[in-house]
């Protein structure tokens, strides 16, 4: 697959993405978060590094954008640099449920200030400067 979810806590799942991911992952990604929501007793919260990837099928983001009307979407957040990041925010942002999916960041630190707004306490269990060590990005753009 070209994602991988981590479960930083029991509210806080954390989704990377590796590469331009292809339909079948899409999918398999999109099936994954929504069973994750259907199986859940509280609300869940997930950051996403999108890295360099490309997530640019309208479709998908159209049906992730559904996700955050679920009962037990309690916000997210991405950030990366890939060329098509922008539109993913965009086109997810403008379907989602009000105030349960940010603008695109372009950094760790952003973007779990957001999730704290969000939910005072969410990411306290995160070593923030190791996350920005491993997933960071110190400059945006080229």
């Amino acid at each position: 697959m070209d994602f991988e979810l981590y479960r930083l806590s029991n509210e806080l799942i954390f989704v990377r993405w590796g590469q331009n991911p292809d339909s079948t992952s899409v999918n398999a990604y999109l099936q994954t978060l929504e069973k994750l929501l259907d199986t859940a007793n509280h609300k869940l919260y997930f950051i996403s590094d999108l890295g360099s990837a490309d997530i640019s099928d309208r479709r998908a983001l159209h049906r992730l954008a559904e996700l955050t009307w679920h009962h037990h979407w309690g916000g997210s957040v991405a950030y990366g640099q890939g060329m098509n990041a922008r539109a993913y925010a965009d086109v997810v942002r403008h379907r989602a449920a009000p105030v349960h999916h940010s603008d695109l960041m372009w950094g760790v630190e952003q973007a779990l200030d957001y999730l704290e707004s969000l939910k005072p306490g969410v990411t306290a269990t995160i070593d923030r400067e190791v996350m920005e060590l491993l997933y960071g990005y110190a400059s945006v753009g080229g």
